[in-house]
């Protein structure tokens, strides 16, 4: 096992203030056999070394790619983060009208209204 704590460009260290831990859920999500910890502004990264190369590369090309277009991260996330309270408010404004409460709701109900905020955006 490899352990090394992984930063941009070799020299940025990977930038996660604002990250939730279900974020950070995901992240790992997509790389299963890697152990991923944030620490402080930093990504710790535990796995083989050519699967933490793997992450390495694939978390530079998003930053990157987000520098090119100059995309600001911290604006990115509040965009998102209002994104999903325009659609959770539309879901439990559409719940409150068909006389129902989320608690009640099938997981398969709920994600066809909010399929439907997302149409509506």
């Amino acid at each position: 096992m490899t352990e090394k704590i992984i930063y941009l460009d070799g020299n940025d260290p990977v930038n996660i203030y604002g990250v939730k831990n279900k974020h950070l859920d995901k992240i790992k999500g997509f790389f299963p056999k890697l152990k991923i910890v944030a620490r402080g502004n930093e990504l710790k990264v535990i796995g083989k070394e050519e699967e933490i190369i793997d992450f390495e590369l694939k978390i530079n090309i998003l930053v990157n790619a987000a520098r090119l277009y100059k995309i600001d991260p911290e604006n990115a996330l509040e965009r998102t983060n209002q994104k999903f309270i325009k659609r959770f408010a539309f879901l439990e404004d559409k719940a409150s009208k068909l006389g129902k409460l989320l608690k009640d709701m099938s997981l398969d109900e709920m994600d066809k209204i909010w399929e439907e905020a997302k149409r509506i955006e």
